[in-house]
């Protein structure tokens, strides 16, 4: 019964209320409703007060942060609570305490606890936090870290009250349709989950963006500070490490170091003390910039430990390696682009062998691919593929939950049809125009061997990528197109997956890596 009643937890969490005809009419009266939710479920706003609650919002990045803040203060021994979104694999990945996703069992309880007490289906993400809530409530937990959904004034994570702390990283162009068309739009949105007199921090972005949510923080009375840069801290000597990849990591892990220093001064001031050193903030905003300071040791193990998949990850087998970042905006796809260009080079030249770059690439429908796609043309893949977030071919999901993706596979499909036209688009464009500022193509298509390729799962996207060097994959199917010369001859291939987390989910089910799931899958056999 308790797969049963998992599964079924599962298929409630993924019922949607009607569409509504004024989302931002709706949206603005959800949070009344959600206050209305949480008395029927028996959680009260002191509930809430209790959890001792750090608050994050952005567009990028913020899951990341969430991580950093989750590793640094379990090294100081403390029980923690993480709220954070999307899953890769289940839906239980969002819900984590001390690090783990909670047990199949215990998402189970949790969410029958609750939704046993509704008269209505309520909205599905406000749902699910209300689950959270619960379960870090009835675990009590010494510290929440708790990632918003979408936006923020509005966001139903915004109910809280007295936060500890809030933090507000990267401001990039997404959800535009609810948020606004413009970075000072966007921020406004991310920016309200300050509260009066509790400490804010946000990250050094666009002048827009920085003034809007200065302005903001001012008008809702909240001291806010920009974070200093990472190399401004004193590591004691000892290597500056992160446990996610990637450097733009820097500056999430800064927003989590300041937000975590704020959390102990106000509720463990005796696990340790701070000393500050000089930092190197710019003339303009050097008043406004927090102090960097030496790292405990617990700061130094909590952010080398971090782990958070799927952002800039990278997993090696024999003959081919997978370069995984959910990157989906235009600034996060530039900065993966960035990345893979580095590792991948640095990779060719620890090998020493002849290395071929490929691409398995798919975005949702709300963002235009051409923009994103830009950017890593200059990768030069020798073969593209596009596939919607779907496993196996027979739409058979296994442990995948798809409740969340809100299209249907059919739209998928639509979608990976457009983003492949716009892919083949762009790269003909460049070859047809040598004054591009991007480089030319270094491979032509070659006949009868396409270069660009859409699939109807991950796992034959995977099986022609891979062109049977990966043992432990299948060999491309004799049913679809031969791959291009260049990837059959090469002695290794680096394959970067990008534009979606749920795609990089697909991807990590397929490889069957039980390691990157933090034990995850293991736990779901174990049922």
């Amino acid at each position: 019964m308790l797969q049963e009643d998992y599964m079924e937890a599962i298929r409630l969490c993924g019922l949607r209320r009607p569409k509504k005809n004024n989302f931002k009419e709706w949206v603005k009266k959800a949070m009344a409703e959600f206050i209305d939710d949480l008395k029927k479920v028996d959680i009260t706003l002191d509930d809430l007060d209790s959890l001792k609650i750090i608050h994050i919002s952005g567009t990028k990045g913020k899951g990341s942060v969430t991580a950093f803040c989750e590793s640094i203060l379990r090294a100081h021994g403390l029980k923690t609570g993480m709220y954070s979104s999307p899953h890769l694999i289940e839906l239980r990945e969002r819900i984590r305490i001390n690090g783990l996703p909670l047990s199949r069992n215990d998402f189970s309880k949790y969410f029958f606890d609750v939704y046993k007490k509704l008269d209505a289906i309520s909205e599905r993400f406000r749902l699910l936090t209300m689950v959270a809530l619960h379960a870090f409530l009835q675990e009590k937990v010494d510290v929440v870290i708790l990632e918003v959904g979408r936006g923020g004034t509005y966001d139903c994570t915004n109910v809280i009250r007295r936060p500890t702390a809030t933090g507000i990283n990267l401001i990039d162009f997404d959800h535009m349709h609810v948020l606004g068309d413009t970075l000072a739009k966007i921020a406004w949105h991310k920016a309200g989950i300050c509260k009066p007199g509790r400490p804010a921090f946000t990250v050094p972005q666009s002048k827009e963006a920085v003034d809007t949510i200065l302005a903001r923080a001012k008008e809702l009375d909240a001291p806010i500070h920009l974070v200093p840069e990472l190399d401004d801290y004193d590591w004691q000597g000892q290597p500056k490490k992160l446990g996610i990849s990637g450097e733009y990591q820097k500056r999430n892990a800064s927003l989590a170091i300041q937000l975590c220093r704020a959390w102990i001064n106000e509720h463990k001031s005796n696990l340790t003390s701070f000393e500050d050193v000089h930092t190197n903030a710019s003339v303009e905003y050097s008043s406004l910039t927090a102090p960097a300071f030496k790292l405990p040791d617990a700061f130094i193990k909590g952010l080398r430990n971090c782990y958070w998949p799927a952002r800039a990850q990278i997993i090696k087998r024999e003959n081919v390696t997978y370069y995984m970042d959910g990157a989906h905006t235009q600034l996060s796809i530039k900065a993966c682009a960035e990345w893979f260009e580095q590792a991948s080079s640095e990779e060719e030249l620890l090998l020493g062998k002849r290395c071929v770059k490929v691409l398995l690439f798919n975005v949702t429908r709300e963002r235009d691919p051409k923009e994103l796609m830009v950017d890593l043309l200059p990768c030069n893949f020798a073969g593209a593929t596009f596939s919607p977030n779907v496993v196996y071919g027979d739409s058979s999901q296994s442990l995948m939950d798809r409740s969340f993706l809100g299209v249907s596979i059919e739209e998928e499909h639509d979608v990976c049809k457009q983003n492949r036209q716009a892919w083949q688009s762009l790269e003909e464009e460049r070859e047809r125009n040598p004054d591009s500022p991007l480089e030319a193509s270094s491979s032509k298509t070659e006949p009868d061997s396409p270069k660009y390729v859409k699939f109807e799962c991950v796992k034959h996207a995977l099986q022609w990528l891979s062109c049977g060097k990966d043992s432990h994959m299948p060999n491309p199917r004799s049913e679809d197109p031969t791959p291009p010369q260049s990837i059959m001859e090469a002695d290794h291939v680096q394959v970067l997956v990008t534009g979606s987390l749920y795609l990089i989910g697909c991807v990590i089910h397929v490889l069957d890596l039980d390691v990157i799931t933090k034990g995850i899958k293991h736990d779901a056999h174990a049922c």
